[in-house]
């Protein structure tokens, strides 16, 4: 997928940590503008945002939003879909380090079933932090609910995301496939 630094039009609505160190950049996808959007994640204990959960924002040349439903519906097979996903890791990742979000943990969503039915090269993550300049206890790998039915694979991904030192987490956990078993 070709990637490009895009000005953000000004009807994106997208969410800052802080006030920004530097501008967001956005990439191209069939057609479509992509950009983060931080959502806050408020810990009642703490008072505060702990940290941001980012989500993928597409839109048209025109100005017109499509939903992310839509945009994650593109690719065609497995392999597009885990392409699709690391792309937007990574411009998640890269916008994350342009905000003054001081130590805040940066949450990701993580397909479990196209890391398990596609088996990519494992370092990406790693290597990904190391040229963001991120620390991997910063960033927590929200692992999404579906069906795995090769559990060891998993298993081993989640082994190899906390070695690196990142968090894991379930989300939506108690809807769908995630159980106390799964935990």
């Amino acid at each position: 997928m070709p990637t490009a630094a895009l000005p953000l039009p000004a009807r994106a609505s997208l969410a800052q940590p802080a006030a920004a160190a530097e501008p967001m950049r956005c990439i191209r996808y069939r057609g479509l503008s992509l950009g983060s959007h931080f959502q806050p994640i408020f810990s009642v204990a703490h008072g505060r945002a702990v940290g941001y959960e980012g989500l993928i924002r597409a839109w048209h040349e025109d100005g017109r939003l499509e939903s992310p439903a839509t945009l994650l519906a593109m690719p065609s097979d497995g392999r597009a879909c885990l392409e699709l996903d690391r792309s937007c890791r990574t411009l998640h990742v890269h916008n994350f380090t342009r905000q003054d979000s001081g130590q805040a943990w940066l949450f990701l969503n993580l397909n479990s079933q196209y890391l398990v039915s596609e088996r990519p090269d494992i370092g990406f993550t790693r290597d990904l932090l190391q040229s963001a300049g991120i620390a991997a206890q910063r960033l927590v790998i929200e692992i999404i609910e579906s069906e795995v039915r090769d559990q060891d694979q998993l298993r081993r991904f989640i082994h190899y995301f906390r070695e690196l030192g990142c968090l894991i987490a379930i989300d939506d956990f108690g809807a769908g496939h995630s159980n106390f078993d799964r935990i």
